[in-house]
């Protein structure tokens, strides 16, 4: 029951007191049942907040405390309850950022958060603040370890930033979890791009799978780090030589990621490749110098054109850095190459043209422009060159990668093209493109001996007979005279360097002298005095027809002036080139005639076969010195030279012409006492 006693005063007299009386039974009940649910409540409210992990304390309109949790106290050093009923201002210095945060947070009504060091805990705090009309809930902790943890970060950032190699690490899921610009510099991808994608984007599958297969093996213990060179792939679609480095971790049980070093080494593979190649070119050389030396000992011992074509390719075919060789020559009629010799390969020219003529596009291939150019031509890869496209699939069955035509030929006269093969991209490069050019030499001069050799056996000749009227006016020789002036004898002192040997009066002495002048090939001449005949001695170099005649084996059977007018006979191989020598002939003197074209067949061949037999031995230099000692008049009673001059007509040392001549008289007397004894026997 609740009673209200309200008394009542007359002039300030109390006369009585006004008692009501009320049942407030209910009130009593229902205030009882609110301190319950207000105790429940706070009881739930300290339950709740001790489950918080965060430490929170709460502020009223005033700022002051109200409440605070435990993680709080401990985070703050307070002792014992805290400061409940204080201003936060005493608790929490005044000149931070979170106590600013507080008041703009009450004043906005708008959450409000704040990370800061507090120089006093010595800590770092993030603080959130959730404002209402009564006051402030604040939740903060403890991020001091993040912190630390972010500034070891950013000093590992730095440093994988100033590390001038790639650098990027893969999470858990196998993606690019962090790139430094390094690697983007390197593929060509912005960070944005790589983060978030896997490796495949740039190391190809096949890189992945064999970078996955060495990572499972770093986690079993069997080695401690990857490392793989291949060619990455950039954002613009090239490729990049690299070498990674890298290592693999686990997070958790089952999931791993990995973290490496991507470093360029194009610059370093060039090196190596640069260094191979030397490699294979040095041993392609050795093998080369041999296969030179050895064709051109094997040539010299052959008696045909045949066998020396034969030998050359069956050499190189052998050698190790070639693939195969053939031996080729023109055709007049059609301008084509047909083939003559080949080793290491069957039948390669079989249903393919190779044209040597300037308008036909079969022409540009190295045959061709060798065969018109006489200049080694090679290829250095034949799968980028379009010239060799009109034969592009049949070349396609050879796996070739470069070849060299090499011209054969020997003081000008073509005796055909020799082709090689190689595997190798630019084989025929420097000294073994020099090397390779010294064959089309070898084989030339060993196919010309061959064929002198031949017309000299040969019983059959081709005769020409040329005549150039007035030749004194041609040669531009003034005053001279009608004396005859005849060749006899025509002697090779060296390359392209012959002795005429010949006779005339002595009325002529002043126009075979006038001829030297006049002549440009005409170096040099020597008149011996005597009786109504004068023998001389005419040196020349390089005379244009002489050099075509004696390269195609020939010889002059018979050269005479006689009143002006000059006389040629010359023999040639049944064989020889005859349009070549008349072509020359034309070039040479404008005005000559071919007067006599005919086959002869010389006889006398038993003398002529004895002959062969005794300087059969003899080498090149040992003739030269025999028959110039011989036509010079060395072996005449008295002399009518010594050997000092022929010396000087050879271009040697007298010593040196003495040594040539003795051993070519012992091989001489050797042929005929020798051969003697066989008869008397």
């Amino acid at each position: 029951m609740s009673l209200t006693a309200t008394p009542l005063f007359d002039d300030g007299t109390l006369e009585r007191v006004v008692v009501a009386g009320k049942d407030v039974t209910e009130l009593k009940r229902k205030e009882r049942r609110l301190e319950r649910q207000r105790d429940e409540l706070d009881a739930e409210l300290d339950e709740v907040f001790a489950r918080i992990d965060d430490a929170f304390f709460a502020l009223d309109e005033e700022l002051r405390f109200v409440y605070l949790n435990e993680q709080a106290v401990t985070l703050m050093d307070l002792s014992g309850a805290g400061p409940v009923g204080e201003h936060v201002g005493n608790v929490v210095p005044t000149d931070t950022e979170v106590v600013a945060a507080f008041e703009e947070a009450f004043e906005t009504q708008e959450s409000v958060s704040v990370e800061e060091h507090h120089a006093s805990l010595g800590r770092w705090f993030e603080t959130h603040v959730y404002p209402s009309e009564t006051g402030l809930s604040v939740y903060f902790r403890d991020v001091s370890r993040r912190k630390a943890h972010e500034r070891e970060l950013e000093r590992y950032e730095t440093i994988v930033e100033t590390v001038p190699d790639g650098v990027y690490a893969l999470d858990d899921e196998g993606r690019y979890a962090l790139v430094n610009d390094a690697f983007c510099e390197l593929t060509g991808y912005d960070s944005e791009d790589l983060l978030g994608r896997r490796p495949t984007l740039v190391e190809g599958r096949e890189v992945h799978e064999r970078a996955n297969e060495l990572g499972r093996e770093i986690l079993a213990g069997d080695r401690d780090d990857g490392t793989l060179q291949y060619s990455l792939q950039t954002a613009e679609g090239g490729e990049v030589a690299v070498e990674g480095n890298f290592t693999t971790s686990r997070y958790g049980d089952d999931a791993a990621g990995r973290a490496g070093v991507v470093r360029d080494v194009t610059a370093r593979v060039e090196r190596e490749r640069e260094l191979e190649r030397r490699r294979e070119r040095l041993r392609a050389l050795n093998s080369l110098n041999e296969v030179v030396r050895g064709i051109a000992e094997a040539v010299i011992e052959q008696s045909t054109r045949e066998e020396i074509e034969e030998t050359v390719c069956d050499r190189l075919a052998a050698a190790e850095p070639y693939l195969f060789a053939w031996v080729g020559d023109v055709d007049p009629a059609s301008q084509t190459v047909s083939l003559r010799s080949e080793a290491g390969v069957e039948g390669y020219l079989d249903g393919v043209t190779i044209s040597v003529d300037p308008d036909d596009e079969r022409s540009e291939g190295p045959t061709g422009r060798a065969i018109r150019t006489g200049e080694v031509q090679t290829t250095r890869d034949t799968v980028a060159d379009v010239r060799h496209d009109p034969w592009r699939d049949h070349i396609e069955q050879y796996d070739f990668r470069s070849s060299a035509a090499i011209p054969i030929t020997h003081e000008d006269t073509p005796y055909g093209v020799l082709n090689v093969y190689s595997d190798r991209p630019g084989a025929f490069e420097g000294e073994e493109y020099e090397m390779v050019g010294q064959l089309g030499e070898i084989v030339g001069h060993a196919i010309a001996a061959v064929e002198r050799k031949h017309a000299l056996m040969s019983d059959d000749v081709v005769e020409l007979v040329f005549q150039i009227e007035n030749v004194f006016e041609s040669l531009g020789v003034d005053d001279a005279t009608d004396a005859p002036i005849r060749l006899e004898h025509i002697v090779r002192v060296g390359d392209d360097k012959f002795v005429f040997f010949g006779r005339t009066t002595p009325e002529g002495v002043g126009t075979v002298e006038a001829m030297v002048e006049s002549v440009p090939f005409y170096e040099s001449v020597t008149v011996h005095d005597g009786g109504d005949e004068r023998r001389f001695e005419l040196r020349v170099s390089e005379p244009p027809v002489l050099a075509a005649i004696s390269t195609l084996g020939g010889g002059v059977a018979e050269a005479v002036i006689e009143g002006g007018d000059y006389r040629l006979s010359v023999h040639l191989p049944p064989s020889a080139d005859v349009r070549r020598v008349t072509e020359t002939m034309m070039d040479a003197y404008p005005t000559t005639k071919l007067l006599k074209r005919r086959q002869l067949t010389k006889h006398s061949r038993a003398e002529d076969r004895q002959v062969s037999t005794l300087t059969s031995d003899l080498t090149d230099r040992q003739r030269t010195a025999l028959e110039t000692a011989y036509y010079a008049g060395f072996f005449e009673w008295p002399r009518a030279v010594t050997g000092e001059d022929v010396a000087e007509s050879l271009g040697v040392s007298p010593p040196t012409f003495h040594q040539h001549l003795r051993k070519a008289e012992r091989k001489m007397f050797d042929a005929v006492f020798d051969s003697g004894m066989r008869e008397s026997t």
